[in-house]
C-alpha cells in the first residue's frame, strides 16, 4: 500500500470515527433527556397533579359520589416516550 494511499485511508477513518462518536453522543443525550423528563413528570405528577385530583375527589366525596386515583407506572424502552405521549395527546 502506498503512503499517499495510507494517508487518505487514515483521513477516512477518521472523519468515520468523529461521525460514529458524534452519533454516540447525540444518542447518550436522548437518553439522558427521556430520563430527565421522566423525572421532571414524576416531580409534576407528585406535587401537582395528584394533589389536585385528590382535592377534586374529596369535594366528589363531600357531595356523596366514590372516586379513586390511580397511577399506573411504566417502565418505557428506547423510543417508546413518543409513542405514549403521541397516544395519549390522541385521546
Amino acid at each position: 500500500m502506498t503512503e499517499a494511499l495510507r494517508l487518505e485511508l487514515g483521513r477516512m477513518l477518521d472523519r468515520y470515527d468523529e461521525a460514529r462518536r458524534l452519533a454516540q453522543d447525540r444518542q447518550q443525550q436522548a437518553k439522558a433527556d427521556d430520563a430527565l423528563f421522566l423525572q421532571r413528570f414524576a416531580d409534576l405528577r407528585r406535587g401537582v397533579v395528584r394533589p389536585v385530583f385528590e382535592a377534586v375527589g374529596a369535594i366528589l366525596q363531600e357531595r356523596g359520589h366514590r372516586y379513586e386515583v390511580a397511577q399506573i407506572d411504566t417502565e418505557l424502552v428506547e423510543g417508546e416516550l413518543l409513542k405514549l405521549v403521541a397516544g395519549i395527546l390522541k385521546g
